[in-house]
């Protein structure tokens, strides 16, 4: 920074000496002699002086506009943190040029609180959460072009309340597959494709796993840890840990068998790495570690959330594919929607909604699964996405939601699952744990 500070060139704008210099510098290229693209360049600007000094100022007429500059709405937009905030103000650029009865301004993401719209993440099923938000559906309502069939019922259910709708779908990321393709191509591994099943999960890890110790190459990896992918691996296998009553039935004989499944891809597999000390507090030495196998091109297949910045932790090399989950008894994954939201004050809603409305069908603006469907299937959003990546987000319009925890309570227990999972890892016996973690949780 010092040696730039030092450095530092700064250029005017453009103008007719600039001009006439880079015209000479692009003729003693093409060959022209120095001295006589220089001297032709000092002539013509000469010139040009002499025809400035003898010019006659030409009366312009300007039309007043029907409203004063005060009397058009400006309001401030924040976009998602992380987004590349140049896309944005271009669109709003090309959106103020063609409504000039309102501006959009691009604010800074962390500004949000301040703004009179923004994309978030969050869902609004309770009053606290909704006490910054305006009801949109007053808004839509009025609007005879808009309609809730362009958008995929999913996640405009996950911003709805009692009815009413609080957010205007944008995008989702949702927990997908993550691959290697140069380890794929090495071990003559087909790559992962919409509709494969667990047990094509199973064999392409046992066929992509090699080597020992330090050098071994797994075929799977927890990227964030067991905590994160248990829960998704026994939806996947239609074990649910609670009853209908919302009760824990963590020694139940179908959750026992999925545990095992999970546990079985480290320890009879060797197909994934064991980290119990990860379970159930995560350990940051442990995440440092799958993080440095993963950089390292020593894992085939990871599941992570696509949109997710993990520049610092994949591979720079290396070839990076994405698929769906694998199918299992249940089709399921982790969505996070994101919505557009208008700010309970502001002064300006309808032009809120007319912009969010808009931006909503802008493929330029998507990080993830693009809400609108006319989006998805757009030529222009294939275009910006790998062919792998259009497909599983195509493929996910199949996928139900992952079961969470039916209540704050039951989320208090997945402790003990996790602590059981950790004992498994550790050589404890699959009943015996969860049988633990059962009795903790009951008490």
């Amino acid at each position: 920074m010092r040696y730039a500070a030092g450095h530092l060139i700064v250029m005017s704008g453009d103008n007719e000496q600039r001009r006439q210099l880079n015209t000479a510098i692009d003729a003693i290229f093409q060959g022209t002699p120095v001295e006589e693209a220089l001297a032709e360049a000092q002539a013509n600007w000469e010139e040009y002086q002499m025809q400035l000094a003898q010019a006659t100022p030409a009366p312009v007429v300007v039309a007043v506009p029907a409203a004063s500059a005060a009397d058009i709405p400006t309001i401030a937009f924040a976009p998602p943190g992380g987004a590349d905030t140049t896309v944005y103000r271009n669109l709003a650029s090309g959106f103020n040029q063609t409504h000039m009865d309102m501006q959009v301004q691009i604010v800074d993401p962390a500004q949000a609180q301040q703004a009179d719209c923004f994309v978030d993440l969050r869902t609004v099923s309770d009053s606290a959460s909704r006490a910054d938000l305006l009801n949109l559906q007053p808004l839509l309502e009025a609007d005879p072009a808009f309609s809730s069939a362009a958008f995929s019922p999913r996640l405009l259910n996950s911003l709805r309340d009692r009815g009413d709708l609080w957010g205007l779908p944008f995008q989702a990321q949702a927990r997908v597959m993550f691959y290697n393709r140069d380890l794929f191509d090495a071990a003559g591994v087909a790559y992962p494709q919409p509709g494969w099943t667990l047990d094509d999960f199973l064999a392409a890890a046992v066929a992509l796993t090699q080597g020992a110790g330090d050098e071994k190459q797994y075929g799977f990896l927890p990227l964030n840890g067991d905590a994160s992918d248990l829960i998704t691996f026994l939806a996947l296998q239609g074990a649910y840990p609670w009853d209908e009553r919302g009760q824990p039935r963590f020694d139940a004989p179908e959750v026992a068998a999925a545990v095992r499944w999970y546990t079985d891809l480290a320890m009879t597999h060797s197909v994934a790495p064991a980290f119990p000390s990860d379970l159930p507090d995560r350990d940051p030495q442990a995440q440092d570690v799958r993080n440095a196998l993963i950089r390292d091109g020593k894992v085939a297949m990871w599941s992570d959330f696509d949109g997710v910045n993990r520049g610092s932790v994949w591979p720079r090399e290396a070839r990076i594919g994405m698929a769906p989950l694998p199918v299992g008894q249940a089709v399921v994954t982790q969505f996070l929607p994101q919505g557009l939201f208008i700010a309970a004050d502001t002064p300006n809603a309808q032009a809120c909604w007319r912009w969010i409305e808009f931006l909503s069908q802008q493929p330029s603006a998507m990080q993830g699964m693009p809400a609108r469907f006319a989006v998805l299937e757009s030529p222009a959003f294939a275009a910006q996405v790998p062919a792998d990546v259009l497909s599983t987000y195509r493929s996910l319009a199949d996928y139900d939601d992952l079961p969470v925890a039916p209540s704050p309570e039951a989320g208090a227990q997945l402790p003990y699952l996790f602590q059981a999972v950790a004992d498994i890892l550790d050589g404890a016996r699959a009943e015996t744990a969860l049988a633990q973690a059962q009795g903790q949780a009951t008490k």
